[in-house]
């Protein structure tokens, strides 16, 4: 009987009900649970959106989501140092979770190159992979910083074989 693979997905944005990202992540994780996967969303620091959602964790169409902080933004004038300090937060207990859930492949849909850096220490130290969902071209031209951002990362999911084809070109 071969072990099923546990992927832990950090989002930050709202789950399992919220905006067009949010509706692609869960495409994702569902196709995955589909083919036998056990999958958590860690919701890292939710934004204003996640207000929509009245439960903090709990499983939808057999994903696990747990949000680790309260929402970030509650008001708009919420303070940087504030957004920070939950941000901060929100990426020790994840870690601390990642142990607890026995998590095997670590994905992300952001690629902030803070979280990426830190986040690729974790996953060598745990020896996990690191994966980026990455959905679209960068918005500025591919840059030495575009670049480095993705070297933090074991492999690349993309949506379409155009963007493979350009991140496996831009990448080497």
């Amino acid at each position: 009987m071969t072990k099923v693979k546990r992927i832990g997905m950090v989002f930050l944005g709202p789950f399992p009900i919220g905006n067009v990202s949010t509706l692609r992540i869960n495409s994702y994780c569902k196709a995955l649970v589909d083919k036998g996967y056990y999958v958590k969303v860690y919701i890292l620091a939710p934004t204003t959106e996640a207000k929509i959602n009245k439960e903090r964790l709990g499983v939808d169409d057999g994903i696990e989501y747990e949000y680790l902080t309260k929402i970030t933004w509650q008001k708009e004038n919420t303070s940087f140092f504030i957004k920070i300090n939950y941000y901060l937060f929100g990426i020790l207990k994840m870690c601390r979770y990642i142990f607890k859930d026995k998590i095997d492949i670590l994905m992300t849909y952001h690629s902030e190159i803070v979280f990426n850096c830190f986040m690729a220490v974790f996953s060598k130290i745990k020896n996990i992979p690191f994966v980026l969902d990455k959905t679209e071209y960068p918005k500025k031209k591919y840059s030495i910083l575009e670049k480095l951002k993705l070297k933090f990362f074991d492999g690349i999911i993309t949506i379409s074989k155009e963007l493979e084809v350009y991140y496996k070109t831009h990448n080497k």
